[in-house]
């Protein structure tokens, strides 16, 4: 069943770095994965094949606090919300923003565009575990067991308890860092089960949202949590420690 999943994963991926408006992206090709697993929550289920037909550009990193602090800056972004244990995290510029929620990112993206003249959005979940997966099978991308995993993700084993500046573990093979853990990281999508998901990248919209979908896992969770097929589901306007996200950018 590997080398069969294997054989129809796309082949060709190609990494082009990008740097706009101080965020760097990495190109994305198109191609093809099967979302989603057997081993894991229900949510999870059914094993789909997803087709993406469009390359696109993924963060490298997830957005830093001194990116998402110009938008604050600027008023078209409110501030994360600062409570009695915010200066106990990773507060540099180039720690990963958190305590923000999906409607603050999505503020972060339409800012973003007004500036640069481009469309910046929220990854779609889809797009978000084929850039995890990398061409992967294994519960992590960087293969089965929590050990592989620990060069690779900030977690609950070895956070210390808080986040930590963005890129100071190993990138997955297409170049992406912290793909697994430090904060979860909203996508676009409402959340549903896979019987009603799209299969070509895009992102599902509800006819009556009520939650958006995270994924990756943060500083605060045990090993399972971050698993490349997990996902996670909370209100827009909910915000934590254990919430950020990443850019994602058409071609």
């Amino acid at each position: 069943m590997h080398t069969f999943i294997t054989l129809l994963i796309s082949s060709a991926l190609s990494l082009q770095a990008l740097n706009i408006e101080g965020n760097e992206l990495i190109l994305i090709k198109a191609g093809e994965f099967f979302m989603g697993s057997n081993k894991g929550d229900t949510d999870e289920r059914p094993i789909h094949k997803v087709r993406i037909n469009y390359d696109f550009y993924l963060g490298k990193y997830e957005v830093t606090l001194g990116e998402y602090n110009q938008c604050v800056t600027s008023k078209a972004c409110r501030e994360p919300l600062k409570d009695e244990g915010y200066s106990f995290m990773c507060v540099d510029d180039n720690c990963p923003v958190m305590k923000i929620s999906w409607n603050d990112a999505k503020d972060y993206v339409k800012w973003l565009s007004k500036i640069s003249g481009k469309h910046y959005r929220l990854p779609s979940e889809a797009e978000r575990e084929y850039a995890t997966r990398a061409h992967t099978i294994t519960t992590y991308s960087s293969g089965d067991t929590n050990e592989s995993l620990k060069s690779y993700a900030w977690y609950r084993e070895n956070s210390g308890y808080t986040t930590h500046k963005v890129g100071s573990k190993k990138p997955n093979i297409w170049g992406l860092y912290d793909m697994h853990g430090n904060v979860w990281e909203w996508c676009e999508d409402d959340f549903e089960n896979y019987k009603k998901t799209p299969t070509d990248g895009s992102a599902y919209k509800s006819k009556s949202p009520s939650k958006k979908v995270v994924r990756g896992g943060s500083w605060f969770n045990i090993s399972k949590s971050l698993r490349s097929a997990n996902r996670g589901a909370l209100a827009p306007d909910f915000r934590n420690y254990y919430f950020g996200f990443r850019i994602a950018r058409d071609r």
